[in-house]
């Protein structure tokens, strides 16, 4: 079995010297949770740490809530040893984890995509937990190669696998449209869902 890896997205992330970005580290120590929704919100903490001069021992005693497995990895290649793991890989299993902890005096910090679902501001809001959230990053489509070599690689192979909401607007922003005689796979139930709805909206298919 062949495999192609053909990036459709970029991620950007944003200054650390935005106001909303240097407030919310000018209180880091008062959180008591961290929450981290992808890979990409924890490589652009740490960057933001070592901007501001500060370490990861500022993470002592506190509670580090990792969204999946993969996400997990990437806070112990940063040197964090103490962290919980959702089973669920989703926002929702975060609220799982989060309805089994005692969060009567937590102040809890959510560094996010700007394209992140609204279902854990709502949760905090809606729980009056106190809460602090920070947009990092962007993400745009973005073809490192020519389109004609994108829709080449589509003509040669059998199944389409999107990883993440974004790859799949993405995918349809470059084409405007779904090949019919592929198999079209997500990765994840978000990705899931939001690939059929806008499978739905374009026309009848069905999706694994």
């Amino acid at each position: 079995m062949r495999f192609y890896h053909f990036p459709i997205i970029k991620v950007l992330s944003r200054s650390p010297d935005l106001p909303e970005i240097r407030e919310t580290f000018a209180q880091i120590n008062e959180y008591t949770h961290f929450i981290f929704t992808s890979k990409n919100s924890v490589r652009f903490f740490f960057e933001y740490l070592s901007h501001f001069q500060l370490d990861m021992h500022d993470l002592v005693n506190k509670t580090v809530i990792a969204v999946g497995k993969r996400t997990a990895k990437v806070l112990a290649d940063f040197g964090i040893a103490r962290y919980f793991v959702s089973e669920e890989e989703t926002a929702e299993g975060i609220i799982n984890f989060l309805n089994k902890s005692n969060l009567c005096s937590a102040y809890i910090y959510w560094p996010h995509s700007a394209l992140s679902r609204p279902i854990l501001r709502e949760f905090f809001i809606n729980n009056k937990i106190r809460f602090q959230e920070c947009i990092f990053y962007d993400t745009q489509p973005h073809l490192p190669e020519p389109l004609s070599h994108l829709c080449h690689f589509i003509d040669t192979v059998d199944e389409i696998i999107f990883t993440s909401p974004s790859t799949v607007d993405a995918f349809f922003h470059f084409l405007g449209k779904f090949p019919q005689n592929k198999t079209l796979t997500s990765i994840g139930p978000v990705t899931k869902k939001h690939l059929g709805q806008l499978l739905r909206a374009c026309s009848k298919f069905s999706i694994r």
